[in-house]
């Protein structure tokens, strides 16, 4: 196995688009290190402020130099002739999955060193060093996953095009269910519903109302003795109806799971936490959530399924 992760590097040093992809590392951290420091003091913010967003361009690089890379050992018959030399499947297998590993943590070094250039004093300083080291683990196990996804998705599929429409897919999907869930989590229980309410008016607005300097709706009401009271209408927020779109009971507990699975879930759900340390006004700090903590544990439990189930399906496919 140690030579064929060998000769894997080798192509991989040959390839212009391995050192494309090394490049495009490099300066999206740099923007994204850039975005996160500076431009959200525009906004307003005391501090810098982490966006999960920046991430996104590291794990969309990673899915188009694996797929094309996988791609071409199956169109070149890489994989093929290291059959009738007499490797095993499985030994092709995990050896394509390690490179992909080394090459995951390759790219994201390089992200993390540009990106580090930009937030080392703003907004990490505000940081303890375990919410630091944490989330250092946290990103570099959900790397992992995606690369562990990615490289099943493309060994499973020989097409290097339908293997990289199959690594944007799976990048897609869990963004879009990240954010979902998210969203729904975040949705308070109930909603405070402003409905009008009639107020009898004052004099002075009355007077106002007849100058036609009066600003609002007004309604009239005339007694038998020809009396007039005017009302005034005014937007009463004591009333909250259930919300709808609020998530409870056992669909709370699975959609606060998917975001402990999804990798890119634990991407969001640790930049909240980030944020939420930095602009703390209590010295001692956020406590870390527990989840957090586990992240790293369903990544790899997620990345170790993947692989059993990509290595079953490799085994059993022919390969031309």
């Amino acid at each position: 196995m140690g030579n064929l992760i060998r000769t894997q590097f080798y192509r991989y040093r040959r390839s212009g688009l391995f050192w494309t992809a090394v490049v495009s590392s490099l300066m999206f951290g740099y923007l994204g290190g850039q975005e996160t420091a500076q431009t959200y003091g525009y906004y307003g913010y005391l501090h810098g402020r982490f966006n999960d967003l920046v991430f996104l361009p590291l794990f969309l690089i990673l899915a188009v130099f694996l797929s094309a890379a996988i791609g071409r050992e199956y169109s070149d018959g890489t994989m093929r002739n290291q059959i009738i030399a007499g490797t095993t499947r499985t030994c092709i297998f995990w050896s394509q999955l390690l490179c992909s590993i080394l090459v995951s943590l390759l790219f994201s070094g390089l992200f993390l060193a540009a990106f580090l250039y930009h937030t080392t004093v703003d907004p990490l300083s505000y940081l303890s060093l375990g919410k630091k080291l944490l989330a250092l683990v946290i990103f570099l196990c959900v790397n992992g996953t995606f690369a562990v996804l990615f490289t099943v998705g493309s060994l499973t599929i020989s097409s290097r095009e339908l293997g990289f429409l199959c690594n944007l897919l799976i990048v897609g999907c869990l963004v879009i269910t990240a954010a979902s869930a998210l969203s729904r989590l975040n949705q308070p229980e109930t909603i405070e519903e402003p409905y009008p309410k009639q107020v009898e008016m004052t004099p002075q607005e009355v007077a106002a109302f007849k100058e036609g300097t009066f600003k609002g709706s007004v309604s009239e009401e005339g007694n038998d003795d020809g009396l007039i009271t005017y009302y005034k209408y005014v937007f009463d927020t004591d009333r909250s109806t259930p919300n709808p779109r609020y998530l409870g009971g056992a669909r709370r507990k699975a959609a606060q799971l998917w975001i402990a699975v999804d990798p890119y879930g634990q991407i969001c759900k640790t930049v909240t936490h980030l944020n939420n340390s930095v602009y703390n006004d209590d010295p001692a700090g956020l406590p870390i959530p527990r989840q957090l903590i586990f992240f790293p544990a369903f990544s790899l439990g997620l990345s170790a399924l993947a692989a059993l189930s990509g290595v079953l399906i490799f085994r059993k496919k022919e390969l031309r």
